[in-house]
């Protein structure tokens, strides 16, 4: 006897119950309140219980739709999952690979010509974002992450160490008039601080046994990407790996002091899910950018 409800009344139930609102759930799937009410009589009909309590305006799980819930979504996850790993699979399938927007601009995209021309075949979509993406989850191939080269049910290359430095834009002066010459000259520049690892500058400052009046003191951005942009800018001095910042480096859009002996690094790591080592696009770029930093 086949007890499987319909597929789509299952994905409004778990929408649904997951957000205790027909209205938001309608959103999410893109249907209209009454089509996520009638999959939901629909499959309460099917069940032979209520699903959800509809108590004036909102909805609440019956104790059979708490019950009924967890199971629902888990074997929802599963069947994502299973049809995302197939699809990373697919030859013609692009390859998707999530850095911080700081990396993005920075180091990969200026590379990215050449493994173009090595891999004429390959799509290259960039997802830019600084958060931590759940490669088992998303759509998104492999990454490019700072840490510590361990993380659950990927695998890990060891890509390059990056030195944390000081950078400014030329003829930027200290807060006494001073240029900023060398890393002594830092202790009266204008800081600027990236807001995810405040209390990196007092920390970097402390190592060199430099006396900032002020550590803390100074223009506050969200992002690595905007803090360098805003050290371009000559807002100020911004402490970031300086693979973000190479190819301005070059350009002579910012400058590091003289005589720098940097007191902390940066470890990056290209990750993937374990069992994808042998999908073609993954393990062209892997063994390719690989190469780049030998």
């Amino acid at each position: 006897m086949n007890t499987l409800p319909p597929l789509n009344t299952l994905r409004v139930f778990e929408a649904a119950g997951r957000l205790l609102s027909f209205n938001e759930a309608a959103l999410e799937l893109n249907l209209t309140p009454s089509a996520i009410s009638h999959a939901i009589k629909s499959l309460e009909a099917y069940l032979g219980l209520a699903l959800f309590d509809r108590p004036g305006r909102g909805v609440a799980l019956t104790p059979e739709g708490k019950i009924y819930l967890t199971p629902v979504k888990d074997a929802l996850t599963q069947l994502s999952n299973a049809s995302g790993m197939l699809m990373r699979q697919s030859e013609n399938h692009p390859l998707t690979i999530s850095a911080a927007p700081a990396l993005t601009i920075g180091w990969l995209m200026p590379r990215l010509a050449r493994f173009q021309l090595a891999f004429p075949d390959i799509e290259v979509r960039l997802s830019s974002s600084a958060d931590l993406v759940d490669l088992h989850r998303t759509d998104i191939d492999m990454a490019i992450r700072s840490g510590s080269g361990h993380w659950s049910g990927l695998a890990s290359h060891f890509l390059m160490s990056e030195e944390l430095v000081p950078v400014y834009k030329p003829g930027l002066l200290s807060d006494k008039g001073e240029a900023l010459s060398n890393t002594e000259s830092l202790k009266h520049a204008p800081l600027i601080h990236i807001m995810p690892t405040m209390g990196q500058w007092r920390s970097w400052l402390n190592a060199l046994g430099i006396k900032h009046p002020d550590p803390e003191k100074g223009s506050k951005f969200e992002s690595s990407a905007v803090a360098i942009e805003a050290a371009i800018s000559g807002l100020g001095v911004a402490l970031v790996p300086k693979a973000f910042v190479d190819e301005h480096l070059k350009a002579g859009r910012l400058e590091i002091p003289c005589g720098l002996e940097a007191p902390e690094s940066y470890d990056f790591y290209v990750v993937y899910p374990s069992d994808q080592a042998e999908v073609p696009r993954i393990a062209a770029f892997r063994d390719w950018v690989l190469k780049e930093v030998e």
